[in-house]
């Protein structure tokens, strides 16, 4: 674990919580505001004027892998085409 993580994320796991429990959270919270937001604006297109993040599932996905990144994990090592 990268020692360039988030305060959040060091603070959740000085206090016990799994880097896994950590990672599913950032997800669910991603996902959540997703899914609050997107029912919102079906009832009131006005809804939540100030985000302005996009809702697609490209967008959400690259925000939960910016979550994981602060949150201290990286991307697996994959051989090149070079390696064997």
């Amino acid at each position: 674990m990268s020692d360039d993580i988030d305060p959040i994320a060091r603070l959740a796991y000085a206090e016990g919580t799994s880097p896994i429990d950590w990672a599913i959270n950032l997800a669910f919270w991603q996902i959540e505001v997703r899914t609050d937001v997107v029912a919102s604006r079906q009832r009131d297109p006005n809804a939540y004027p100030s985000y302005h993040l996009a809702l697609d599932d490209q967008a959400v996905a690259r925000r939960i892998i910016g979550n994981l990144l602060d949150a201290g994990w990286t991307p697996p090592d994959t051989p090149t085409q070079d390696t064997p």
